[in-house]
């Protein structure tokens, strides 16, 4: 793993007590109720005075990648048990020092059974690629030099894994290199395309769910938040854009946007990659995916419709909010130019209530009113997937029923 693992470098030594106790301070207004201050191990073997439970970052982090598990992103004991060496404290270099020596060491046990079981090595490499992303998150607000370099090398390791798991996965698969027009944009819109098991209940054949993260999205990131589309029936086509967290170019972003989402549609229909009476549908997600499917509903008029992400960011995705865009959000009244039913997640952030219920009397006064709806994750800030997709498909069905006739 040497070659694509950048040495292992001693992390700084623990914050002082004092220090910590002005970090716990800073994140009073996320704590529900003063906790009772107990002695805790950070993880370095030393010790210090503050909240029993996790630091919000690294808890809400933890939590998005427990989530994964149940797609092959994870292995229960082995995250619980790196959890429990990072400790208790809001030393986030720390938690990334321990999730990337286990991220090292599950993609070094992949690479050893790969020529003996390459189906049992695709599992390895998928677990490894969720753990590089995890440790990732932990650098979001470190923007030193070091851990920047330590940033991109997880990006790369992540995607590493990820492109080593997918031929071996149990569903046919086909990697699309999709042509962008712009001249702005020098690379192929990268993609994956994943045939579902089998037909949609009730249906002759399999719709196609096209997803996203955006831009800066992660290509396996999508992949793990979309996977259940492919056992309930649906053709799975991932993308992402060229950026990546450690850079900005907002003018290369805004053209990309412009025009990705319209470029994979034409070439899907013009490839004749999936019959177009099976439908379409677009899935955006996070903070990248969210308004650039949102905008396309205003105007790309050809899928049958569009799922969305929470359109309020969660306390992950909120951690790199200095690389988003400042328009990212849609403004309520946007919601009223809709041409195409959404069905959006709700996931509860009391502080944005406010906006959610502008939002939904702007959706009343567009002419997809009637057709679309909200759909609950299962949770309160952290999404809980499969409930998601429960719903989702919930929701979805009597829709597709009678826009789909063969």
């Amino acid at each position: 793993m040497s070659s694509y693992v950048i040495k292992r470098e001693k992390v700084e030594q623990r914050q002082t007590a004092d220090k910590d106790k002005v970090y716990h301070d800073k994140q009073k207004k996320y704590i529900d109720k003063k906790p009772d201050n107990v002695v805790n191990t950070n993880g370095d073997g030393s010790s210090n005075i503050h909240s029993h439970t996790l630091f919000p970052e690294p808890a809400a982090i933890f939590q998005q990648s427990l989530s994964k598990i149940v797609y092959g992103g994870g292995e229960m004991n082995e995250m619980f048990t790196v959890a429990k060496k990072c400790g208790n404290g809001g030393n986030t270099k720390l938690w990334y020092k321990y999730w990337d020596a286990l991220a090292s060491k599950t993609f070094d046990d992949a690479q050893d059974r790969f020529s003996v079981n390459p189906v049992a090595a695709s599992k390895t490499f998928l677990r490894a690629c969720t753990y590089f992303q995890t440790s990732s998150r932990f650098l979001f607000n470190c923007f030193d030099e070091k851990s920047i370099k330590q940033l991109r090398n997880a990006y790369s390791c992540s995607d590493l894994a990820f492109n080593m798991a997918i031929p071996n996965l149990p569903y046919a698969m086909k990697k699309y290199l999709i042509p962008h027009t712009s001249k702005l944009i020098k690379n192929a819109i990268n993609s994956y395309f994943f045939c579902a098991n089998q037909a949609l209940h009730g249906f002759k054949g399999a719709p196609l769910l096209i997803a996203t993260s955006g831009y800066y999205g992660d290509i396996a990131e999508t992949f793990f938040l979309s996977r259940s589309a492919i056992e309930y029936g649906f053709h799975l086509l991932i993308f992402d854009g060229p950026g990546t967290i450690c850079e900005r170019d907002e003018t290369r972003q805004n053209e990309w946007e412009k025009k990705a989402l319209q470029m994979v549609i034409n070439y899907v229909i013009d490839q004749r990659v999936i019959d177009l009476k099976d439908g379409i549908i677009c899935y955006g997600m996070n903070t990248g995916g969210v308004p650039m499917i949102l905008r396309n509903a205003m105007i790309e008029t050809r899928p049958i419709a569009y799922l969305i992400d929470s359109i309020v960011p969660d306390v992950v995705e909120s951690l790199h909010k200095k690389h988003l865009k400042k328009n990212s959000k849609l403004k309520p009244e946007e919601f009223e130019k809709l041409k195409v039913p959404v069905f959006i997640c709700e996931n509860g952030h009391e502080e944005q209530i406010t906006y959610i219920k502008n939002v939904k009397k702007s959706l009343k006064k567009s002419i997809v009113q009637k057709e679309s709806n909200w759909v609950k994750s299962g949770a309160t800030n952290v999404i809980s997937r499969e409930l998601l997709w429960e719903n989702y498909i919930d929701k979805l069905l009597p829709l597709l029923k009678k826009k789909i006739k063969h």
